[in-house]
């Protein structure tokens, strides 16, 4: 038995290029001589210099809902001005990472694994909602385009529920669900993401609300009760 395990983790080592509980980020760049760095919040955590037109990270899945940024700034011209985007690190894939000047966005482009395919590909369409509710003077109009990006984030996080993505877009759109929608969500969410701190703080938050809920009802009923006792 000890010896399948390993075999496993062998093969998941060679399948996706990182060892388990580990996260590469491989990138590339043609700004030879910057510098792009991680930052958890707004502190620095690493940084890696470009060379030959790449860069590197490697390290440690530490947290559960693993969230940084990545940024950059050239050495060569102080005047360009720095890309930025978020990643989400993670141990199943190689995470790539480039800039794409044809994205809306005007953020880096970041690839390899399915949850950052998905936080991308979403950034995406979710800017091109932004921009045409910016644009549109017409109020009925912007209201069909609000009503399309709230239907894309409840599809998104409702497809990504055994992943980062979909927990962390639910994390910070919870208020967007009707409180059915966030329970069915919290039923569904993969016994992996179950363990993580975002969805146990949700959890929490949707039990003390049920619970004050139910309060207010049962005083409510009283309030009732004494009242029809009086007439």
């Amino acid at each position: 038995m000890r010896v399948l395990i390993i075999v496993l983790a062998l093969l998941f080592t060679a399948c996706s290029g990182v060892e388990k509980g580990h996260y590469v980020i491989e990138g590339k760049s043609y700004n030879e001589g910057s510098y792009y760095y991680l930052f958890r919040a707004d502190k620095m955590v690493d940084s890696a210099l470009v060379t030959n037109g790449q860069y590197r990270f490697e390290g440690i899945v530490e947290e559960q809902l693993p969230i940084r940024n990545i940024s950059s700034t050239s050495l060569r011209d102080p005047f360009v001005p720095a890309r930025f985007t978020q990643v989400i690190l993670e141990d199943s894939g190689i995470i790539k990472v480039c800039e794409d000047d044809n994205s809306p966005t005007g953020k880096l482009k970041v690839t390899g694994t399915k949850a950052n395919n998905t936080l991308y590909n979403f950034s995406i369409e979710a800017t091109g909602y932004h921009e045409a509710m910016r644009s549109c003077a017409d109020r009925e109009k912007r209201a069909e385009y609000m009503s399309k990006y709230i239907e894309l984030v409840k599809q998104t996080v409702y497809d990504n529920l055994d992943n980062f993505a979909g927990v962390f877009m639910f994390t910070l759109s919870s208020t967007r669900f009707t409180e059915q929608e966030r329970e069915d969500i919290l039923k569904r969410v993969s016994p992996k993401m179950q363990k993580t701190e975002a969805i146990k703080q949700l959890s929490r938050k949707e039990q003390t609300l049920k619970s004050m809920r139910q309060l207010k009802n049962t005083k409510i009923e009283e309030a009732e009760i004494k009242e029809n006792i009086k007439k």
